[in-house]
């Protein structure tokens, strides 16, 4: 099932679990340190809440996850296979010396792609 999605809804879908499982870990943390009356079980809990909501945008483990998890794109108009794993060219001008992701960032000017163009039929495949 996890498959058949398109590549944008795959990533927002392991983005969304990766943070609630760190919210619910540190929501767990507090509520067992308040039960047990362990402080540093608390203070823990709390700091890494606040760490992660501090740090989302500047350590973006989600994206490191897709990255691990998401290899190719299929195209919706073809049904070709998108290698996701490649040398890039971005919108600044750069383009990749070597194989990277499409999700990460350009070294260049730091923006990332919002979509893809299929090599077959020259569709665009959101990302």
């Amino acid at each position: 099932m996890f498959s058949s999605w398109n590549v944008r809804t795959r990533r927002q879908m392991i983005s969304f679990l990766y943070h609630l499982a760190v919210l619910t870990s540190c929501f767990l943390g507090i509520e067992v340190g308040s039960a047990l009356g362990n402080q540093s079980l608390l203070n823990l809990s709390v700091c890494l809440m606040v760490f992660h909501m501090l740090t989302l945008r500047v350590i973006p483990i989600s994206r490191w996850i897709q990255e691990r998890l998401i290899s190719e794109a299929v195209c919706f108009a073809c049904g070709q296979e998108v290698e996701l794993v490649s040398q890039y060219r971005c919108g600044c001008g750069y383009i990749s010396p070597k194989e990277r992701h499409v999700f990460s960032p350009c070294p260049m000017c730091g923006k990332c792609f919002l979509w893809i163009v299929c090599p077959a039929c020259e569709t665009s495949i959101l990302i």
